[in-house]
């Protein structure tokens, strides 16, 4: 299908002007042929377009996700997700007073928060003017909001179960970016509407947003967002450590992650290494293995590749050495020529999207690179045409590269692989500053200065978070300070632990940057009454007293007149 750019720029009108009515599309419209369209408003909001007969389904995508926030910022974004989904129960019918059809929840990923909608155009309209309305209006959110909503998040979060290669990107990024992703939303529960009204003006805006309708008519809806400036997905940081390098994570899990430069040959090699790795585990009867895979955009023409590994205690050595040699194989060996025309045969099996899959992919990927201009073809169509040129010579150097700079999870429980140093941060010699003692009289000593914070131990090693390396000063119910280093390195300085304790608190909060402190609020209080035991009941309990608190202001319906 081929993507044709035409204008659908429309006026910024005066704040009370009500909205324009998209103009009628032509009767032989359906005869046309269709293509996704594309345009943009006065404000900078980029429209994406493909004509369809029946509902309107929009999907209203904002660049910014967990990776953009810093540590003391974690969980921003997800709570105005929330927040502002609030706004959009406004009471409406659709035409022919059929019920309308329902709004969907925000999506959140990473880099990116969508909302959808579908039903009759007036409808998905409003239901839009009523979110952006909301998102410029969260200065005004009350205490109670916030709660209600932060309790729906930590019930979200119990639920989520971690990635397999969490920890591999803590190792590899550190505290920052896609490294923090496994935190807790630290900034939620604190967060006040001076807080929200700043994130929102950084980040949800016209400009860093992207429109994706399908209809009979182009629209032509003024959304009341702010210009603002796009922000295109960064690629993440180079990585500090000695690479290629092993971390010790949970027992019976091995796994691999690299970065590779977006392409065929990146999506080519690790299907081999996917393919080589399951070949492997037969080998040592551990064929019913389970064998996760993962490729990730993240941002900058940038992929994360992951493997996982699950394996129970007893074979997990087997499923590392089968995880090694896959890999050392996929190295050195290029794959077959046969396997690389089934890998594009499967490919080109999938065939060309459907018109709406390529819509969104079109808009996804115009929203990640923040260009004014759209992509000439959705990723999958360039994918494609990539893999027809490719050679075994061309996956065989991406996935050298790619591996060259690979972290190894290794269970902790089973012999370290030769050859692969352990990933830890650099090894900081002593620190000078004001020396604290043990409350108990121990050997161990407390050192602030005006590099950091360290703690010395009994069997002389150390602990230490540097100043320009901190991401978060944690303040703990009760008066304890945690520094955390990039590194992901904690280093706690409890009042109660050291002799003369409170006076060394004061010194971590005088050399503290302020914009690093976050608050950690106490945690609640356990209900006495018996409930259903493990985590799962622990949700459901939740989720169930939040669905009896009746919390926020009931918004009305929209007249006739602001529509």
């Amino acid at each position: 299908m081929t993507t044709t750019a035409v204008p659908m720029t429309t006026p910024a009108p005066p704040a009370a002007a009500p909205l324009p009515v998209a103009a009628e599309a032509p009767e032989d419209a359906a005869r046309e042929p269709r293509g996704v369209q594309f345009g943009a408003t006065r404000r900078g909001l980029r429209v994406a377009w493909l004509p369809a007969p029946g509902p309107v389904r929009a999907r209203l995508a904002f660049r910014v996700g967990a990776v953009d926030e810093r540590l003391p910022e974690r969980g921003l974004t997800h709570l105005v997700a929330h927040l502002a989904h609030r706004f959009t129960d406004v009471g409406l019918e659709a035409d022919g007073e059929r019920p309308a059809e329902p709004w969907h929840r925000p999506c959140t990923s990473p880099l990116e928060v969508v909302f959808t909608a579908t039903g009759s155009e007036s409808d998905v309209r409003d239901r839009l003017v009523a979110l952006c309305e909301g998102l410029a209006s969260l200065g005004e959110v009350l205490p109670e909001e916030v709660a209600h909503e932060v309790g729906h998040l930590q019930a979200e979060a119990d639920l989520r179960l971690p990635s397999s290669w969490d920890l591999l990107r803590t190792a590899r990024h550190g505290m920052r970016g896609w490294g923090q992703l496994a935190t807790s939303e630290l900034a939620a529960p604190t967060a006040d509407g001076a807080a929200l009204t700043r994130w929102v003006e950084r980040w949800f805006s016209a400009s860093n947003a992207v429109l994706s309708v399908t209809g009979p008519r182009a629209p032509g809806w003024v959304l009341p967002l702010l210009s603002g400036e796009a922000s295109p997905a960064s690629a993440p940081q180079a990585p500090q450590l000695s690479l290629p390098a092993r971390v010790e994570g949970p027992s019976g899990s091995v796994a691999v992650t690299a970065l590779a430069q977006d392409g065929a040959a990146a999506h080519a090699g690790w299907w081999w290494l996917h393919r080589l790795a399951l070949e492997e585990l037969r080998l040592r009867g551990a064929a019913a293995t389970d064998v996760e895979v993962e490729v990730t955009p993240v941002g900058g023409g940038v992929l994360e590749l992951g493997l996982a590994v699950h394996a129970a205690a007893d074979p997990a050595q087997d499923a590392l050495h089968a995880v090694q040699d896959a890999t050392a194989r996929a190295c050195s060996e290029p794959l077959p020529d046969a396997e690389l025309s089934r890998w594009v045969s499967d490919l080109s099996a999938t065939g060309p999207l459907d018109e709406l899959d390529e819509l969104d992919e079109l808009a996804r990927a115009w929203l990640l690179s923040g260009l004014a201009e759209p992509p000439a073809v959705a990723p999958h169509a360039r994918l494609l045409e990539q893999a027809r040129t490719l050679s075994p010579a061309d996956v065989l150097e991406a996935l050298r590269t790619a591996l060259g700079a690979g972290l190894l999870q290794v269970p902790h429980d089973v012999s370290a692989p030769a050859g692969l140093p352990l990933a830890r941060a650099d090894e900081r010699g002593p620190l000078t500053g004001r020396t604290w003692v043990p409350a108990d009289g121990g050997t161990a000593r407390l050192v602030l200065g005006e590099d950091g914070v360290q703690v010395r131990h009994a069997d002389g090693s150390a602990s230490t978070a540097l100043w320009d390396g901190a991401v978060a000063v944690l303040h703990r119910p009760g008066g304890a300070r945690v520094v955390v280093s990039a590194t992901g390195t904690d280093v706690e300085v409890d009042p109660a632990a050291w002799a003369d304790g409170p006076a060394a608190v004061e010194v971590v909060d005088g050399l503290a940057p302020a914009d690093l402190v976050v608050a950690l609020p106490a945690p609640a209080v356990e209900p006495q009454q018996a409930g259903p035991a493990g985590r799962r009941g622990r949700v459901l309990a939740s989720l169930r007293a939040l669905a009896a608190t009746p919390v926020g202001r009931p918004r009305p319906p929209r007249s006739p007149s602001e529509g």
